[in-house]
């Protein structure tokens, strides 16, 4: 894989822009089982009893997160344990992405996680399909005890076109930027926005992926 922008893993054929996606109809997909538990290809999925109302468990070398029971997921077929990436798709075609790659790219290209988060806004300023872009809200916290830097993000998506009057589209982003030293790897977790009205607030939905995350 290429130029990651350690960054959202660009070999994974979605990951256009530094948050957002086309649309994909590449054949890896792992679906999410309704049996409790299923393996495969070192992918876990499983309904546990002590698990969240309507939500079943992820995990996918050495990390662990809660989905949605009724969403799919996709496995950038590249992925390995030291880099990779996994989109999970609602049924409306939102979407929640998790890349990770070593530490030691990610400290050497970044001085700070402060820097890292802020190269992955400005590479995605930089694309020819976003107009402009407001930052909503920027906030620290933690994940597994590492300090974690959260982002929302409108970005105006859509070319300008001479002789109309076509107005740009607003798309809603989240993101999420940390670093977990035990295990030497980078993780980005970011969110796209395309159908608004399937849940009654989706960055509250993302938040709580977000924080059901154990990376190590």
């Amino acid at each position: 894989m290429t130029e990651t922008l350690l960054s959202h893993s660009q070999g994974f054929s979605e990951h256009r822009l530094a948050y957002s996606s086309i649309e994909s109809d590449a054949p890896h997909i792992v679906a999410i089982p309704e049996i409790r538990r299923k393996v495969t290809n070192g992918v876990t999925l499983s309904s546990e009893k002590n698990e969240p109302e309507n939500k079943e468990a992820f995990a996918l070398y050495g990390f662990k997160l809660w989905i949605p029971e009724d969403w799919r997921v996709e496995v950038n077929p590249k992925a390995a344990r030291d880099r990779g990436d996994v989109v999970f798709h609602s049924p409306r075609r939102n979407r929640i992405y998790i890349s990770w790659g070593p530490l030691e790219e990610g400290e050497k290209r970044f001085r700070t996680l402060d820097e890292h988060r802020d190269s992955s806004i400005e590479n995605m300023k930089k694309s020819r399909e976003v107009r402009s872009i407001s930052i909503t809200e920027s906030r620290e916290g933690h994940i597994c005890g590492h300090r974690a830097l959260t982002t929302r993000v409108t970005a105006f998506t859509g070319r300008s076109r001479v002789f109309t009057r076509k107005q740009p589209v607003p798309k809603d982003m989240n993101s999420v930027h940390f670093y977990c030293p035990e295990r030497s790897r980078y993780y980005v977790v970011y969110s796209l926005l395309n159908s608004q009205g399937e849940y009654p607030n989706f960055s509250d939905l993302f938040d709580k992926v977000v924080q059901s995350v154990k990376c190590h």
